[in-house]
This record gives C-alpha cells, structure tokens and sequence, in this order.
C-alpha cells in the first residue's frame, strides 16, 4: 500500500520558482511508493510567516475534523496519527541514498 503524503513545496521569493522541488517530488514518489493526496504551493511565503498562509491554514483545519468533507478529500477518514512524521523534502531525499 502506498503512503499517502500532502506535499508543500515552498520559495521565499517571486524570483525563485518551485520547478526542482516538484522534480524532487517525483523522484521520491517513485523512490519511496509515495501517493500524493494535495500538493500546496507557496510562492513568495517565508519560513516564518508559512502557518499564517491561509492555504496551510485550511489544511490545519481540515485535518483537525475527521470525517468531514474536506477530510476525505485528503484521501482519509481519520486525522494524521500522532505518530506520522512530517519532513522535508530535502531531508526524506537523503534517507537510503
């Protein structure tokens, strides 16, 4: 069964564009038989004001309430397990190289 993972790739600036990510992206999905349920893209968003976008918002909200619509738009029927970790693309790319 394939892990089922929401993506966020993410630049600082307008002039940076997210295009290495996505191939990183794809290349780890393959790796690691990885489904991707929802991909957020953040341009021009800084590390710090990341939990203020109001995409990232939505999704908080919609992992908080199991069940609902939003939920299994994500492609479950419970919310995250405590236990699941999240990590960086950079950093899931340097395990088993």
């Amino acid at each position: 069964m394939k892990k089922r993972i929401i993506a966020l790739l993410r630049v600082s600036t307008d002039a940076q564009d997210v295009a290495r990510q996505r191939a990183d992206l794809e290349r780890l999905k393959a790796k690691f038989g990885l489904s991707v349920n929802r991909v957020l893209e953040l341009v021009g968003v800084s590390r710090t004001a990341t939990l203020d976008n109001a995409q990232i918002q939505q999704l908080l909200a919609d992992l908080e309430r199991p069940g609902d619509r939003r939920h299994r738009r994500l492609g479950s029927r419970s919310p995250v397990p405590p236990r699941e970790a999240v990590w960086p693309i950079r950093r899931l790319g340097q395990i088993r190289r």
